[in-house]
């Protein structure tokens, strides 16, 4: 089982697109997953384009979310070689995050 509120990134280089699969059950509750703001230039890092979700209680357990077929950031739009998924608890805090390569 995937570990709570951490994204896995899977990039498809054929299809120039990535699915992002989180377990939104944990211990102290279920969530649902709530996209956040568009995808931003990372302040700190270049060449990396992030990509917020925040979590939101839910009454039921849910099964992995999956963010399905999210298109990779386009070179023409900037000079990405790295993508970062955060998701954000309903205070603000990160909750989980992944960086990875896309290059």
């Amino acid at each position: 089982m995937l570990q709570s509120f951490k994204p896995h990134i899977f990039i498809d280089h054929t299809t120039n697109y990535f699915t992002v699969l989180i377990n939104t059950n944990s211990s102290n509750g279920n969530y649902t997953i709530i996209p956040g703001q568009d995808p931003f230039d990372d302040p700190y890092q270049n060449g990396v384009r992030v990509y917020e979700y925040s979590l939101s209680s839910s009454s039921s357990p849910s099964n992995d979310d999956a963010i399905i077929h999210l298109p990779l950031p386009s070179s023409s739009s900037g000079n990405y070689n790295k993508i970062s998924v955060r998701v954000l608890s309903s205070n603000g805090t990160v909750a989980g995050s992944v960086t990875v390569n896309i290059k």
